[in-house]
C-alpha cells in the first residue's frame, strides 16, 4: 500500500490519562473518565478502518481546549496558548493507549504536540496526524501463516528453507507452523538434505488437506465478535476482565480466546502478575472485524 498520512479528528475537550486506581477492597480499575475516553478515540479510529500500522511514524497532535468565555478581545479570535493543567505528557498517554490496537509506541519516532485554546467559534477537539517517517507505512492486514498453506508444499519431502521460499515468509513464522503440524502429527521427518530434515506430509495431513475450508469470519458472527470488538477499543484485557466487560464467565472467553487464537485473530500474551494473561488482537483480527461490519 503506498504512504499515506492518516488524520484523525476527535470531537469533545482533551481528557487526560488517570492512573489505575484501588476500590476499597482493594481491585485495580481504571477511572470511568480514562475509560470512556479510551473507548471513544478507539471506536473513531476503527470505524475509519485504519488497521494495523508498520513503521516509523511521526505524530503532530493539537489538543483544543474550550475558549475561555471572558477572553480580552485585544488577544484576537486566533488559538491561544494553553498553560495550565492537563499537562501534555498525561493527554498524549492517553491517545496512545486508545490506539495501541493501531501502533506500538515504539513506532513513534518523532512527535509534534500543542496544546491550544479554541479559535472564535471552534468546538473542542483532538487533532491527531500520523505521517510514515520516510520508510514504509502499511496497513497490514496478512495472516500468520496457515496449516493448509504449509501442508500444500509438504506433499513432496522439502526442508524449511525450501518451504519459506516456495511461501515467501519468513522462516521463524513457517518454522512454528511446521512443528505445530508436526506435533499433530500431520507432518513427518522424511529424511534429511544438507544436514536439513526433510518434511512430509502424513495420512492424516493428507485427511486435513481434503476437509473443506472454514469461512474465518463464521467464529466473528457466531459471537466471538463481541470480544474482537472489545479488544480492538481496549487491548490487553485479560480472560476475566474481559469477561466481567462482556458479562460472560471466565472459562467461555478462554475458550473463544483459544479459538481465535487458531485463526490468527487474537494473540495470547505472557502471564502478567495478579492479571492472568492479556489478550491482544492481531492485524488480521481488525481486519477480519472491519470486513464484517
Amino acid at each position: 500500500m503506498s504512504q499515506r498520512t492518516i488524520s484523525l479528528y476527535i470531537p469533545g475537550e482533551p481528557v487526560t490519562w488517570q492512573r489505575v486506581r484501588r476500590g476499597k477492597a482493594g481491585q485495580a480499575y481504571v477511572p470511568d473518565r480514562t475509560r470512556a475516553a479510551k473507548r471513544a478515540i478507539a471506536l473513531l479510529a476503527l470505524a475509519q478502518n485504519i488497521g494495523r500500522l508498520e513503521g516509523a511514524l511521526v505524530l503532530e497532535i493539537w489538543f483544543v481546549f474550550p475558549r475561555p468565555k471572558r477572553t480580552p478581545k485585544k488577544l484576537g479570535t486566533e488559538r491561544l496558548p494553553h498553560a495550565k493543567r492537563p499537562d501534555i505528557d498525561n493527554l498524549t498517554k492517553l491517545l496512545l493507549d486508545a490506539l495501541s490496537a493501531h501502533f506500538d509506541d515504539g513506532q513513534v519516532c518523532a512527535v509534534d504536540i500543542s496544546k491550544a485554546y479554541a479559535a472564535e467559534g471552534e468546538e473542542p477537539h483532538t487533532e491527531l496526524s500520523i505521517i510514515p517517517a520516510g520508510g514504509k507505512m502499511s496497513n497490514t492486514t496478512r495472516s500468520p501463516v496457515s496449516r493448509a498453506q504449509v501442508l500444500a508444499h509438504c506433499t513432496v519431502p522439502r526442508t524449511l528453507p525450501e518451504i519459506s521460499a516456495r511461501l515467501g515468509r519468513p522462516a521463524n513464522s513457517v518454522h512454528h507452523r511446521l512443528f505445530q503440524l508436526r506435533r499433530e502429527g500431520h507432518v513427518a521427518k522424511a529424511g534429511e538434505h544438507d544436514e536439513l530434515p526433510l518434511w512430509l506430509v502424513t495420512d492424516a495431513g493428507k485427511a486435513l488437506m481434503a476437509e473443506p475450508p472454514v469461512d474465518q469470519r463464521t467464529i466473528v458472527r457466531d459471537g466471538a465478535r463481541a470480544l474482537l470488538e472489545l479488544l480492538a477499543v481496549e487491548p490487553g484485557l485479560s480472560a476475566a476482565e474481559a469477561g466481567r466487560r462482556l458479562d460472560r464467565n471466565q472459562s467461555g472467553i478462554t475458550v473463544v480466546a483459544k479459538r481465535l487464537e487458531e485463526k490468527g485473530l487474537v494473540e495470547v500474551g505472557p502471564h502478567v502478575y495478579r492479571r492472568g494473561r492479556p489478550l491482544l488482537i492481531t492485524a488480521r483480527g481488525l481486519a477480519e472485524l472491519q470486513t464484517t461490519t
